[in-house]
């Protein structure tokens, strides 16, 4: 029947069912708590030494007759050596105080009890938003990105103010477009600007047989641009025009030196205007207005003129 006997592992202290090497080797094992090897020498018994005794001297007594010496008898034998299974006992317990002693130390996943003082400090940063909405008269309103989520550029084209084409685009027509500019975010902007997004286009617009004129219209075409309230009603101040009595409001008006093509050509980014600012969640109203002069002659004549306006806010 082959000998069975528990055994701790060296590295994770746990203990194991191992058979016995045989006599004089060591024994193998791995452990099944932890997956390590470990190997256990026995311990064989020290020999013991036999000491010779000398043979003992003849001592000579007086008036007693000589006594033949004999040698002492030798010590006895040296103990038979400590069975196998003894052995393997005593290097069971070796290893068991080994592992213990390791444990306790901490060099085996151990811990000590030691006096310990902590303390936690949290961080969060959290950001604000600036979105701009932009709505032309009833229209919808339009936000400064058009994604699922704000774009890196947060900027987006949005209604056009006007397009007059045609028979609306004759000598002495007029056109008017009410804005509503919203900042929808919950930051106070340092800067709330309007400036033209480069120059104003002329081109020909051909009818079917390619009949145009040569005049430049962006040149033409008057136009201001006042603040009011919300109604749109009321003038509040007038960003560009003449601050004098006539169309299309009292103090704001129309004349030939404001135009499309001065717009484009003198208030772009460089010479914006600065209006008032546009606090978190808070809305202003703006109209943004252009007349033909009834003046305007026939080499006019199929014609166009594109400008674009920018509104923004800046931290």
């Amino acid at each position: 029947m082959q000998n069975v006997m528990s055994l701790p592992c060296s590295h994770c202290g746990g203990w194991n069912r191992v058979s016995p090497g045989a006599e004089g080797r060591a024994t193998q094992f791995s452990c099944s708590h932890c997956g390590a090897a470990n190997t256990l020498q026995q311990l064989r018994p020290a020999p013991v030494a036999v000491s010779a005794v000398p043979r003992a001297a003849v001592v000579q007594q007086p008036n007693v007759p000589a006594r033949r010496a004999y040698a002492q008898p030798a010590l006895a034998a040296a103990p038979k050596g400590t069975s196998h299974s003894r052995r393997m006992l005593i290097s069971l317990v070796a290893v068991a105080a080994i592992a213990m002693i390791a444990n306790a130390a901490g060099a085996v996943g151990g811990t000590f009890a030691t006096f310990n003082a902590t303390t936690t400090n949290s961080s969060s940063i959290q950001t604000g938003t600036m979105v701009l909405s932009n709505k032309v008269n009833a229209g919808s309103a339009c936000l400064s990105y058009s994604t699922a989520t704000i774009s890196a550029a947060n900027s987006n084209a949005c209604d056009v103010l006007w397009n007059l084409s045609g028979a609306s685009a004759l000598p002495g027509a007029t056109a008017t477009a009410n804005l509503t500019l919203l900042n929808q975010g919950n930051l106070n902007p340092s800067s709330f600007k309007l400036f033209a997004n480069g120059s104003c286009t002329d081109a020909a617009s051909n009818d079917t047989f390619g009949n145009h004129g040569g005049g430049l219209l962006c040149s033409q075409v008057q136009v201001v641009i006042y603040q009011a309230n919300a109604a749109f009603t009321t003038l509040t101040s007038c960003v560009y025009g003449v601050a004098a009595a006539g169309s299309p409001i009292n103090n704001c008006s129309w004349d030939s030196a404001h135009t499309l093509a001065d717009v484009g050509t003198n208030h772009q980014s460089g010479a914006a205007w600065t209006l008032t600012n546009l606090s978190g969640n808070t809305a202003e109203y703006f109209v943004v207005a252009i007349s033909l002069p009834a003046t305007t002659d026939n080499t006019f004549q199929g014609r166009s003129a594109v400008l674009q306006l920018n509104w923004q806010i800046v931290q």
